[in-house]
């Protein structure tokens, strides 16, 4: 079984449809499903760039936690620093820069470098959908909480796929939960899938 988030979707995908005698089933959380969805996602990257570059970081995290709080927030009018935003504390951004001190820079150079597009482009989501075999599970959000996975999107890969399951991750945005800690819902979601394989 795999789970891919995000970007992490499509390479679980991926990974279903190259290799289908090694992946029994896919767990698809909150991802664009077709190249149109996916194109008019907006990306930042200004922010893809702060993040490669502090990735990997090797000094102290109360530094690196220091340097986030410092960092304008894009698209904010007027500038807003991430330590400013009022649902935002300390412990979170410790909590952030612990996930950058682990992340690979070369992760994040496809939005870094603008690439994106290139991406989408070469990514046959009809093709790939059509040939997975295995049954999947699409996890959404909520897209009116930020949620990227669209009805459009469901009703798109439900009718390629041989076999799968969708559940709307209520309350949720992209992070399904995960961000939040209200893991409930997505791990009611993924025990009952996986229990029924």
């Amino acid at each position: 079984m795999v789970f891919g988030h995000s970007y992490g979707a499509l390479f679980a995908l991926r990974l279903g449809e190259r290799i289908p005698d090694v992946v029994r089933a896919l767990i698809v959380g909150d991802t664009s499903l077709s190249a149109e969805t996916a194109a008019a996602r907006p990306t930042n990257q200004e922010s893809w760039a702060m993040m490669r570059d502090l990735a990997g970081w090797e000094g102290p995290i109360q530094q690196l936690t220091e340097k986030l709080a410092a960092f304008p927030v894009p698209g904010q009018d007027p500038p807003v620093t991430y330590g400013e935003l009022p649902d935002v504390h300390l412990v979170e951004l410790r909590e952030w820069a612990s996930s950058l001190i682990q992340l690979d820079p070369d992760v994040t150079e496809l939005h870094a470098e603008g690439w994106r597009e290139r991406f989408i482009d070469a990514f046959d989501f009809e093709g790939i959908l059509r040939a997975i075999s295995c049954p999947v599970l699409l996890l959404q959000g909520e897209p009116s909480q930020g949620g990227i996975m669209t009805d459009d999107d469901v009703d798109y890969a439900m009718a390629l796929l041989s076999e799968a399951y969708h559940v709307k991750i209520e309350d949720a945005g992209h992070g399904l939960g995960m961000d939040t800690w209200e893991v409930a819902p997505i791990l009611r979601a993924v025990a009952s899938f996986l229990e029924s394989l």
